[in-house]
């Protein structure tokens, strides 16, 4: 099974076919959580955006 040998090409719905086999299905929901993604974070903070002038409050003189 391509699984069991690791290869690179294997579809993620097989990994979650397994997990549920095995009655691990609950720790895919750790996986795909976004807010566990140290690196993936880390990477969004550098990427952020980053004000170059502060915002002026509104002026309501017409």
């Amino acid at each position: 099974m391509d699984a069991e040998k690791g290869k690179a090409a294997t579809g993620m719905v097989v990994y979650a076919a397994l997990l549920w086999l095995y009655d691990q299905l609950d720790q895919l929901e750790e996986v795909a959580d976004p807010s566990k993604d140290k690196e993936g974070l880390s990477l969004e903070a550098v990427r952020e955006r980053q004000r170059v002038r502060k915002r002026k409050g509104l002026d309501s003189d017409f």
